[in-house]
């Protein structure tokens, strides 16, 4: 019927959709490595990188597989780095072929970028603490580029204020997630440090 010929791609990108279960997810670097900015740029290789692939491997239908965003990613960051920064996806419970982008369901994303780190650590004489401050320069023009890009490709975008403390981070979150249904697609941005240790990011 012509009706079907018209909806084939939905029908397409709906059952696609439907072979994904479980959660897949895309660290910037591995367990307990460095990640680099690239001066040049002004922001970081993953976030560059992962800007590249969003537009240009998607499908012919407009899907973008989470298996090709991976590989390009993976690949143009440790070319770009030297294979000092090599970005890692551990292990979880996911099953089917699971797409990032769809044309069909309800776009969400939480996207966060932080430059300024403030931590305390004990004096060399262990009588006093010291406020110490460690700025980043790239992570909030990342988040920027990536709020930008998400809503051109039709994403409802969550933005955090730059200095948003970890609590009222933890809140927001919360707030988006309960908003989320079963059949939107949800994505999580978050440019900054995920640690420090000895006065080092990672």
């Amino acid at each position: 019927p012509i009706w079907d010929v018209v909806l084939a791609p939905q029908k397409m990108t709906l059952a696609k959709l439907a072979e994904s279960r479980g959660v897949r997810i895309l660290f910037s670097g591995g367990d307990g490595k460095s990640v680099t900015e690239d001066t040049t740029l002004g922001h970081g290789y993953f976030s560059n990188f992962l800007i590249k692939a969003l537009h240009e491997v998607r499908d012919p239908d407009g899907l973008l597989r989470f298996e090709k965003l991976s590989q390009f990613v993976k690949e143009n960051v440790a070319e770009a780095t030297e294979h000092r920064q090599q970005p890692d996806e551990p292990p979880t419970v996911a099953s089917g072929n699971p797409w990032v982008v769809g044309q069909m369901a309800a776009r969400r994303a939480f996207v966060v970028g932080i430059n300024q780190y403030k931590f305390t650590e004990p004096s060399v004489d262990k009588t006093n603490s010291l406020e110490i401050v460690h700025t980043l320069k790239g992570a909030v023009s990342d988040a920027s580029l990536m709020e930008a890009l998400l809503k051109t490709a039709g994403f409802e975008v969550t933005r955090t204020p730059d200095a948003i403390q970890t609590a009222d981070l933890k809140t927001e979150f919360e707030k988006f997630a309960a908003r989320l249904l079963p059949s939107d697609i949800a994505l999580f941005y978050f440019a900054g440090e995920g640690a420090m240790q000895d006065q080092e990011a990672y």
